[in-house]
Formats: structure tokens, sequence, C-alpha cells
């Protein structure tokens, strides 16, 4: 498993009325996972091509937004400075999974737990693909210049 780090300082382009944007925050996640997978497979998201040559995409399948409480997405505000844990799993050559855990400056240690404590938190989970015939024939593939198996 791949884990990593980043701070942010809420702004304008993060926040709606009442607090944070669902769209900013899933555009941050998504952002920040394809970081995630060139970092994990030492090709960076945008250069992995298939055995073919085709561009390879992770395609997400599912995206979950969840555990903010009671007062949801108000529980970050404009200019609040947030540290972003994110881990990044794989399941086999083809699908990948991660979460994205939000939490308030300075709670975290310095050196991250073993275990983090609970958190809001973004899960995405893709699956590689790349083009077939057109952009309607997608076909399930892998990176085969990227270190997936690691």
């Amino acid at each position: 498993m791949y884990r990593s780090r980043v701070s942010l300082r809420l702004g304008m382009p993060h926040t709606q009325s009442g607090g944070l944007s669902e769209q900013a925050l899933l555009a941050v996640a998504g952002d920040l996972r394809w970081t995630d997978i060139g970092a994990a497979s030492g090709t960076p998201a945008s250069q992995q091509l298939d055995s073919e040559g085709r561009a390879v995409y992770a395609s997400f399948y599912f995206v979950e937004v969840a555990d903010f409480g009671e007062r949801g997405l108000a529980t970050f505000a404009p200019a609040d400075e947030i540290e972003i844990v994110s881990t990044l799993s794989r399941y086999g050559r083809t699908m990948l999974d991660s979460e994205h855990r939000l939490y308030h400056q300075g709670i975290l240690p310095a050196e991250l737990p073993a275990r983090l404590p609970p958190a809001p938190r973004v899960r995405l989970s893709n699956v590689f693909v790349c083009e077939g015939k057109g952009p309607n024939d997608l076909k399930i593939t892998s990176p085969a210049n990227a270190r997936i198996e690691e």
C-alpha cells in the first residue's frame, strides 16, 4: 500500500456557501489520485501506456464521500488549513482503490501513525482502461510501462 500526505489551505476554489464544495473536494481527491498513481508506479499517470502503446486511464467506477458528521461539508470552512492523507491499494494489475482522509491542520503528529484516526473521507475506486476502436469502446487493461505489481 502506498501512502501520501499533503497540506492545503482552503480558498475560494474549494468552498461554497456554508463550507467545502463537494465538486472541488472530488476534483482535489482525483488530482491527488493521479499524482499518487504516478509516484507509486514510477511513471506519471499521463504517460502510462498499455502493451500496444495506447494511453491508459484510471477510470473511476466508484466514489464515496463519507463520515463528515452532522455538519456535513461545513466541517471545513474557507481559510481552514487541512491535511489530506491518502492511501492507494491495488487489486491485480487493473484495479486501484484509495481513501483520502481530511484532518484539520495540527491534529496529526509529524510522523503518521500506522493506524490513522477516524476522519471525513473520500474513497475512489478505479479500473485501468484504454480506448479500443473509439471512445465508446473501452477495454480493461494495465500499464505496461509502470510498476503496478509492487
